[in-house]
């Protein structure tokens, strides 16, 4: 019940895209339940791989930790607008296999004022 409104969407290159986006069905996710939801995918190697997250909107205040995780994942696209993220930590994605093409942080607080809430190594690979 928690994860109706996520839907995981097969693409042609037979990958999975997971669409969490919070458009006020049921409540927004929040950090546990991102959390939790990456996680599946973290433990269970034999789905097919995901490439793309869409957690728009969800009242997330960090990057879920999975992300770093996910390095075994062809991500190309990553949406995490809309959210209460002010900064994006050390170690918080883990790119060395991916092809990311897209990351989406409008609307939030990660850059104010030129001041860069991205902290050093926040990018692996």
């Amino acid at each position: 019940d928690d994860y109706k409104r996520c839907k995981c969407l097969i693409t042609a290159e037979n990958t999975i895209y997971l669409d969490c986006y919070y458009d006020s069905l049921g409540e927004p996710l929040g950090d546990a339940k991102a959390s939790q939801m990456l996680k599946w995918f973290v433990d269970n190697p034999d789905l097919s791989p995901l490439s793309g997250v869409y957690l728009g909107n969800n009242q997330l205040t960090k990057v879920p930790a999975e992300f770093a995780q996910l390095n075994k994942h062809p991500l190309d696209t990553v949406y995490m607008h809309d959210n209460n993220i002010d900064t994006i930590q050390t170690g918080a994605f883990n790119f060395a296999t991916a092809t990311l093409k897209e990351l989406y942080f409008s609307r939030s607080s990660v850059s104010t004022q030129g001041v860069s809430n991205i902290l050093p190594g926040a990018f692996n690979g």
